[in-house]
């Protein structure tokens, strides 16, 4: 089903989506050796100086915990972070070991861990009781089913009272989609929805499905290359724009014939242009050397406006003078600000692809891929790799020889500004999708809303003139 909606992506480049799956494994052709240890969740809570992990079950097993060998102070960056944060619930993949009665973990990887949250029942149940006041009344299931909005123009808008009490919404007015789930209960005539509000402790990311690389993954790796090509080659060359050559001057009846005076100022602004033309070719060529300062960048600048206008005279003079103008070419750009010709949507055969580690990042809720989300790719041997989402959701890393991707360290830009860890199963090459919801960084456009029951319709208290009807 991902590889249908990347197909989509590639017919409406504004919308993509991508379905949540469960997490699949490798296949064997990619496998690696993964870590010793098995996954452990649970509280980091510290005693007497020494960090302990109480177990996310009834009994709240608890675990002291060590550095593994070679795993480098990852207790030490637990505390941290722990500063400010007195729940801390962590994931960690760690071997288990006795000392006498006493439950030891050697921790070997640090996975996602959520601030300001308890994983322990009886809190969760607090926290949710806390969180969550009931909506007026109780689900009706005489209304329960799916309503279309009529009666405002240009909105399309859709409500799904479903039997478990939750609702799902949905509008869309111009280029604004917007969607709200939570709760939903009757009382007497009226209905009333009571919209999920983001959590600061729930997490925004999980880990999705694992996917093969392909042709898809192989393009937009590509193409984030180049476009990183381009911009570096950009801030190089600045000047690097193609001229736009102006009309030449057209005679008119009522101006007398060119002579002599015309012709001569033509022949001298060709003059003029040739000369501008090699000053800039020079002043370019200066202009990138690894030693240029800013007095030479600013001259390249300096030299290719000259020679523009040197080049619209030119045009303009010939136009008067009503004789053909000479192609006396451009200035020759340096190698290091030309970019090589290339068919972006040619096929590329499986024996050309260089093959990498991607992940893509998006709300399946919302059919959106998130692009500016900071992905740094975390390697069983230690080396990090940092990378940004951009078209289509896509962050990229290198294949490295032996070491496969166990971790991936996920930053949402401002003003979001939320950070998670998710351990991930070794991945060495291929795609893993990455689910990101945003319920829990975006305010719903509404928190209450009530409709009034008119017969077998609901009228929205916030759009008074529309009505839901059931289809």
């Amino acid at each position: 089903m991902f590889k249908h909606n990347r197909t989509t992506a590639r017919q409406s480049a504004k919308r993509c989506v991508f379905l949540a799956a469960g997490l699949l494994l490798s296949n064997a052709a990619n496998a690696q050796t993964e870590p010793v240890g098995d996954i452990f969740i649970g509280m980091i809570v510290e005693q007497q100086g020494q960090l302990i992990l109480e177990r996310c079950d009834v009994g709240s097993t608890r675990y002291v915990l060590h550095n593994a060998v070679g795993a480098g102070d990852l207790l030490g960056d637990l505390r941290v972070l722990r500063q400010g944060n007195p729940q801390l619930q962590a994931e960690l993949i760690a071997s288990y070991r006795e000392d006498g009665d006493g439950h030891i973990l050697d921790v070997s990887a640090v996975g996602e861990t959520v601030t300001g949250k308890s994983c322990h029942l009886i809190d969760a149940v607090e926290q949710l009781l806390a969180d969550k006041p009931a909506p007026d009344g109780k689900p009706d299931a005489a209304l329960v089913g799916q309503y279309y909005l009529s009666g405002v123009m240009e909105t399309g808008s859709e409500l799904r009272l479903k039997a478990d009490g939750r609702f799902d919404w949905y509008i869309s007015y111009g280029a604004v989609d917007e969607v709200a789930s939570g709760r939903w209960g009757r009382k007497g005539k009226t209905v009333t929805l009571l919209a999920d509000l983001p959590s600061a402790g729930t997490p925004i990311f999980r880990a999705d499905e694992r996917l093969e690389w392909d042709s898809d993954a192989e393009r937009f790796m590509r193409e984030k290359a180049r476009l990183k090509r381009e911009a570096a080659v950009s801030a190089l060359c600045p000047w690097n724009i193609a001229s736009a050559a102006s009309a030449p001057a057209f005679a008119t009846d009522d101006r007398a014939n060119p002579g002599p005076a015309e012709i001569a100022k033509a022949e001298q602004a060709k003059v003029v242009a040739e000369a501008a033309r090699d000053a800039a070719t020079q002043a370019a060529a200066k202009a990138v050397e690894s030693d240029a300062t800013d007095a030479a960048r600013e001259a390249a600048n300096t030299a290719m406006s000259a020679w523009h206008n040197a080049h619209y005279e030119m045009e303009q003079a010939y136009g008067a003078a009503d004789i053909a103008m000479p192609q006396i070419g451009s200035p020759t750009m340096p190698a290091a600000c030309a970019l090589p010709m290339e068919d972006y949507w040619a096929a590329i055969p499986a024996s050309d692809w260089q093959g990498g580690i991607a992940v893509v990042v998006g709300d399946p809720a919302r059919e959106m891929r998130l692009s500016r989300v900071g992905v740094t790719f975390i390697y069983d041997d230690g080396h990090h790799e940092a990378a940004e989402t951009g078209r289509g959701g896509w962050a990229f890393a290198p294949l490295r020889t032996g070491a496969s991707v166990v971790q991936l360290a996920l930053a949402m830009p401002a003003p979001v500004s939320r950070s998670e860890t998710l351990a991930i199963a070794p991945l060495a090459k291929g795609v893993q999708t990455v689910h990101a919801d945003l319920q829990q960084v975006i305010k719903p456009p509404f928190e209450v809303m009530t409709l009034d029951i008119k017969g077998q319709d609901l009228v929205p208290d916030l759009m008074p003139r529309g009505r839901y009807s059931r289809h």
